[in-house]
């Protein structure tokens, strides 16, 4: 928060492209380190978004190679004047915005289901890596 206090930890588990559409940004921002190829290759983020254009970006690039690395990296900071607080709005807007344009429509009944699988596969992840107090604390929330 604006003082420096931790208010949760946020775990991760090995990219999957599947994930990132049915779920959304599934990566720590914070914590990922892109060669300068991937940025050759694919392009930079679309300035012409507010907020989804790291979410944009991760969807066009989804399909290089990541390498998941166990370890904190990374941290934000989440307050009432941080754009994720501000805007969430207009990043709810952008973010179907962006599935629409990579083909996937998040008001479709597939797309609600998969969603549902996606978040039951990644329950499945944390617990096969040993997550089990995140997903015990995440389910009593």
């Amino acid at each position: 928060d604006e003082e420096d206090n931790i208010i949760r930890d946020l775990r991760f588990v090995k990219f999957s492209p599947f994930s990132l559409i049915y779920e959304g940004t599934v990566l720590a921002n914070q914590a990922v380190f892109l060669n300068r190829k991937i940025f050759k290759k694919y392009g930079y983020l679309d300035e012409n978004y507010k907020f989804a254009m790291d979410y944009e970006f991760w969807v066009r690039i989804r399909y290089a190679k990541f390498y998941f690395i166990r370890e904190f990296l990374g941290s934000f900071r989440l307050h009432k004047e941080a754009k994720t607080s501000k805007i969430k709005d207009i990043g709810m807007e952008e973010h179907n915005k962006v599935l629409i344009k990579y083909g996937c429509n998040p008001n479709r009944l597939k797309f609600q289901l998969f969603k549902k699988i996606s978040k039951f596969r990644r329950s499945l992840l944390y617990l096969f890596q040993g997550d089990w107090d995140y997903v015990i604390n995440g389910i009593l929330k």
